[in-house]
This record gives C-alpha cells, structure tokens and sequence, in this order.
C-alpha cells in the first residue's frame, strides 16, 4: 500500500507541479512580451484560466490525499470512539460514492465533446474542450484513489482516529 501512495504521490506532485510551471511560463512570456517586446499571445489568457482550473482540481486531490477537506467534525467529538471510527468510515464511503460517480459523469463529459468536436468558443486556441475538460474525470478519480486508499485503512484499522486532528497526515509524509 505504502508503494502505491508514493507512486500515486509523486504523479500528483509531478502533475500538479508541471501544470503550475506552464502556467507561470506562460503568464510571464505574456507580462514580457506585452511590457516591453510590444507583441500579445492571444491564446495566453485562456490557457492560463484553464491551467488555473486543473491547479483547482489537483489542490482538491492533495486535500483529499491530506484529509483536510472541508467537513462537519462537531458530532466526531461527541460519539464514543467506535461510533466516530464507524461515522468515519461511513464518511468516507459516501465521499467515494460521490467521486466515483463524478469520474463518470466527467468522462461522459469528456466522450461527449471529443464526439461532438466541441472547440471553445471565441478561442484563439486550436485545442478541442475535451482536453481541457479531461481534468474532471482525472481530478475525481485521483480523488477516489485516495479515498479507496483511506476505507481500505479504516477497515483494517491502520488509518488515523476518528475526529482527532491528527486525521490529516502532513505533505510529503504519508504513512
């Protein structure tokens, strides 16, 4: 399991730091050449709203990966630690439930668009959408890895306690 978290670990790392690497090239030959060249890409701006949309994604998988997702804790406190552990899990299968069921949708998405040959409109681009929109089934599968990762150690009691604030493991030390 603890192979399968570095690897998974290092695609989000790498994924997530090559996105936001594009986009500051591209951001910064924009500010140049605009400032002081006298010239404009004209695809600059929109591929730099869709690089920031697939950070948005990858920072949903990373928090996710650190279980500091938003969520009501208030009840974890309160329960006797069998029942938190149970909520916990119960938790967690329907946040899988819901992912997996958005990696659906998001490939319906994707095939449909790659069908139809949808391109953005008023786009200087000459990407179809469906590149673009391959973030969706992407960032909720990667979502439901980490997801499947956490039951698998709830059931077998290896994960972090129920409503404790150690439930979130810090970045770059995943156990």
């Amino acid at each position: 399991m603890t192979a399968a978290k570095q690897v998974l670990g290092w695609f989000e790392y790498g994924l997530g730091g090559l996105i936001l690497l594009v986009g500051l090239i591209i951001v910064s030959l924009e500010i140049l050449g605009r400032g002081f060249l006298g010239f404009s890409l004209l695809w600059s701006e929109e591929l730099s709203r869709y690089l920031l949309i697939w950070t948005a994604y990858m920072g949903a998988a990373a928090a996710t990966r650190d279980g500091s997702h938003i969520r009501v804790e208030f009840l974890l406190h309160y329960l006797p630690r069998r029942w938190s552990h149970r909520l916990e899990i119960f938790d967690t299968v329907l946040c899988l439930l819901l992912t997996l069921t958005l990696v659906y949708a998001g490939y319906l998405l994707v095939e449909d668009s790659r069908f139809l040959g949808l391109s953005p409109t008023d786009s200087d681009l000459s990407i179809p959408i469906w590149v673009f929109q391959l973030i969706v089934p992407l960032g909720f599968a990667l979502m439901s890895l980490r997801l499947a990762i956490t039951l698998v150690q709830q059931v077998s009691g290896q994960g972090p306690k129920a409503g404790r604030p150690d439930s979130a493991s810090p970045v770059g030390r995943e156990s």
